[in-house]
């Protein structure tokens, strides 16, 4: 299984991107972001396609300042 990592804001964009480039290799997007803002941005788009579920909340550090996911497309 592979893994994208999103340490940025544009989660969006970078998606789109990864996705572009590498949608047969990537199994999983890690993205570091409130879920409410990664689905007003790319929610709409792929959840009505059902490619991607949130899958894993981390805890920790990191989880005080923002939410860490696993995007499965």
């Amino acid at each position: 299984m592979k893994y994208y990592i999103d340490l940025g804001t544009n989660i969006g964009t970078t998606l789109d991107k990864a996705i572009e480039l590498w949608e047969d290799e990537i199994d999983l997007f890690i993205g570091f972001e409130p879920v409410s803002k990664c689905f007003n941005k790319m929610g709409r788009k792929y959840k009505k396609q059902k490619k991607v579920k949130i899958i894993f909340a981390a805890v920790g550090t990191i989880a005080k300042k923002s939410k860490f996911y696993l995007w499965k497309v």
